[in-house]
């Protein structure tokens, strides 16, 4: 799923398929003008409510500490008591931190090609009224946010599909945008400078997690190198990364982690 690009300007490029919904001129707009994060919110899920059947959405943005915050909610009038993710520490729970490191929506509901949600505590979030989709907001490099939404009845996922993908850069900048200011630097946006990760509000890159998977398979950092034609500092480099991610010191450490969380 792409999200947001940086341009070198420092000007914001969205997806084409936000273009195609007549987004991206007024956002630009609201962002200028800086307007309230609800004001924008509601300019861009209000066709989502109905043709979705959604019941109610909230839009949380992933703090440094490793927590959840509320940016909006919206949906019914009797949506307001929704159970909501908002200060759930992801940091402490796997099965959340690879929701985030996947990148992948998941779902209280059967649906093909989608992950079903098995966390411990899903009970206490799911509602009577319907079944429930995350969906992770990223940009490069960087999970920012997640959308959560509660449906009426289970949706048509070709419908869900196209229409929350197309969208999502635009809830992936809100969250952004209301990150603290020495966040949204060029290493947010996944600068090749700056490939460190630092903290689970991160994913790891396609290409940590095709060494991640070769590491699995005991290839040298030598033999990944060839492999993905860069230098093997390089590689080393990356490496390092992913211990980080997983909290873990060393090869065989990584692989039975990468493994455990569904990396691999």
């Amino acid at each position: 799923m792409k999200a947001a690009t940086r341009r070198a300007d420092g000007t914001i490029e969205l997806d084409d398929r936000v273009h195609e919904l007549s987004l991206a001129d007024n956002l630009v707009d609201y962002l200028l003008l800086r307007t309230s994060v609800n004001d924008v919110a509601q300019f861009a899920v209000h066709h989502l409510i109905d043709r979705l059947r959604v019941w109610h959405l909230a839009i949380l943005r992933c703090t440094p500490e490793g927590h959840l915050t509320k940016l909006g909610s919206f949906g019914h009038s009797d949506s307001a008591d929704a159970p909501s993710l908002a200060g759930h520490n992801f940091m402490t729970d796997p099965n959340f931190r690879r929701t985030l490191a996947k990148g992948l929506p998941h779902s209280s509901f059967p649906l093909p090609g989608w992950t079903s949600l098995d966390f411990h505590e899903m009970e206490r979030w799911q509602h009577a009224r319907g079944p429930e989709l995350l969906w992770p907001l990223q940009i490069p490099a960087r999970t920012v946010g997640v959308l959560q939404f509660n449906f009426l009845s289970v949706p048509d996922a070709s419908e869900v599909i196209e229409d929350v993908s197309a969208i999502s850069p635009v809830f992936s900048l809100l969250a952004l945008h209301a990150s603290p200011p020495d966040r949204d630097s060029a290493s947010t946006f996944g600068s090749d400078a700056d490939p460190g990760i630092d903290t689970l509000t991160h994913s790891l890159s396609d290409r940590q997690l095709d060494i991640l998977k070769w590491m699995s398979m005991g290839m040298t950092n030598d033999q990944i190198a060839h492999q993905i034609k860069f230098s093997a500092s390089t590689v080393r480099q990356e490496t390092m990364v992913i211990y980080r991610f997983l909290h873990v010191g060393g090869r065989s450490e990584a692989a039975a982690e990468g493994k455990r969380l569904g990396l691999i």
